[in-house]
């Protein structure tokens, strides 16, 4: 009999242990676990593409005596990328501010001169004659005041472009000259590419389209940046098929104010083309990692039951879910990054 009480007492002192240890109930937010029919995606291969690319040229003829700028580096507009000597044309610019102002004093002697050949010609002391020259000599300096000012504003705009620019903010990806080397006008400098944003073409097959619209979003992923995922946006569904493929282009667009995609890179693209199937969701913030593996939160009988999943398809802002989950269930998504198996939960929320 004394056996038989020690043995319910340990009983006892082990269950009251037991419950003394259990972690107090956490407060979640849960979600419902929904079924809906969504569509498989269809993946295909593009090519990264610079928003911009542009070939910068030289609009005066000079000597490059100056790359700021090696290949590779980053450049804002404005910035300069390459410098010609312009002594040249600085003492040529010079020499047509003197003359113009040699000029200036002349017509100013010429309008003084006409003042006073008026006065004589009212008092009769001049001939007619005398006036109209007086006239065109005033006249004559003045058109040659225009030319003076028409040439100088040329020798400033030409001194003024031997510091070459770069007109929009981008990488310098190949230098098409060298420092000593003679460029004319028109001639190419450097190649520069804007990849703020980047732009990618896939070759989309006939059967698909017509399901394709602008403005629809698209999930990339590249096999440089392994475990990253980017949203795109369609901008372009060109309508002109290639003649042996018969594969329309499409041009998504993608932020990439990081830099981390390179022009040139190999982009896988997912669109929502495929044929339709029924799938469990949950939200994207259900999900927890574990050692590699997916899990889940369900909330059973008040307490927080631990499930491994499977990811599938993805649908706005959840994705699809394979495992002993079930629709209809309560998942956590906030509060779940503390939780330990078996917890006792206490529902504050519910999202939809």
């Amino acid at each position: 009999m004394q056996t038989v009480f020690t043995i319910l007492l340990l009983l006892v002192l082990s269950s009251q242990s037991l419950h003394a240890q259990a972690p107090p109930a956490s407060p979640v937010t849960v979600s419902v676990v929904t079924q809906k029919e969504v569509r498989k995606p269809v993946t295909l291969v593009g090519n990264v593409e610079p928003l911009r690319k542009s070939l910068v040229s030289a609009e005066i003829s000079g000597i490059v005596v100056e790359y700021p700028y090696a290949e590779g580096e980053y450049v804002e507009k404005g910035q300069v990328i390459a410098r010609q000597n312009g002594s040249r044309l600085k003492l040529i610019l010079n020499e047509a501010i003197n003359t113009q102002n040699e000029s200036k004093a002349r017509l100013k002697l010429a309008e003084d001169e006409l003042v006073r050949m008026n006065e004589l010609h009212d008092k009769g002391i001049v001939s007619k004659s005398q006036l109209d020259n007086a006239v065109s000599e005033k006249d004559a300096l003045l058109a040659r005041q225009k030319l003076l000012q028409s040439r100088i504003n040329q020798y400033q705009y030409d001194v003024s472009h031997t510091n070459i620019k770069a007109p929009f903010n981008g990488y310098i990806t190949e230098e098409h000259s060298q420092v000593g080397e003679w460029l004319d006008s028109g001639d190419n400098v450097v190649e520069l590419i804007d990849i703020d944003t980047v732009q990618i073409k896939v070759d989309m097959p006939e059967k698909y389209v017509h399901m394709v619209r602008k403005g629809e979003e698209v999930i990339i992923t590249f096999n440089s940046l392994p475990g990253q995922e980017f949203t795109g946006e369609i901008v372009s569904i060109v309508p002109q098929a290639d003649q042996s493929s018969r594969a329309f282009p499409v041009k998504i667009n993608l932020d990439n104010k990081g830099h981390v995609i390179k022009s040139s890179m190999s982009a896988r693209v997912s669109f929502q083309l495929g044929e339709t199937v029924e799938v469990k969701l949950v939200p994207k913030d259900a999900l927890t990692d574990s050692n590699g593996v997916k899990m889940l939160f369900v909330v059973r009988d008040g307490a927080a039951v631990p499930l491994p999943v499977i990811t599938g398809l993805e649908h706005e802002d959840r994705v699809q879910v394979e495992g002993e989950v079930n629709v209809g269930e309560q998942v956590v998504v906030r509060g779940n990054e503390r939780l330990q198996p078996m917890q006792p939960v206490n529902v504050t929320s519910e999202i939809e």
